[in-house]
């Protein structure tokens, strides 16, 4: 885990940097997080190089930081603000999946300060980035309220599939 954190640290390759991100998510989600402290891998020790690698201009980079840092769940509070970022912009490469992969941490870390955000793009005209949001909003429970309205509308005019997912 060190050397993979030095890699992701100071390797000027961002395929390289993605990639060494990536093994990190990889080793955290098969161990207990419990010995995460053991190798290096907590969330305190982690916060800096998950919020350098979220501001790397590399689509790769954002989504496998953003990996990483759903391993964390609510310790990764500090990076709801990236994230947010993250799922807002929509001009950087591999859209859909860092789009996506943002969802899914802010839903892990259920930063109530990420409704507004997750809300808006339940508005988007793609169907399958407002599920990805509704999803998310689920895991806020009552912290989501203010998305209700938008997914009353939502209902009205949804067809089957969007059904399923809004009920």
């Amino acid at each position: 885990f060190p050397a993979l954190k030095r890699t992701a640290q100071h390797d000027p390759d961002a395929k390289v940097v993605a990639e060494a991100l990536a093994q990190m998510s990889r080793l955290l989600g098969r161990t207990v997080p419990q010995s995460h402290s053991r190798f290096g891998g907590t969330a305190k020790e982690n916060i800096p190089l998950l919020i350098v690698s979220m501001s790397h201009p590399n689509g790769a980079v954002v989504s496998s930081a953003s990996r990483l840092a759903k391993m964390y769940g609510e310790e990764a509070r500090a990076l709801t603000t990236w994230l947010i970022a993250s799922l807002r912009d929509k001009e950087k490469g591999d859209t859909y999946s860092r789009r996506y992969i943002a969802m899914d941490a802010l839903a892990r870390i259920q930063d109530p300060s990420a409704v507004k955000a997750l809300t808006e793009v339940l508005y988007e005209e793609d169907r399958h980035i407002r599920f990805n949001a509704i999803y998310a909003l689920s895991r806020f429970g009552p912290a989501a309220k203010e998305a209700t309205g938008r997914m009353r509308e939502l209902l009205k005019q949804a067809d089957y599939e969007e059904r399923e997912y809004l009920l």
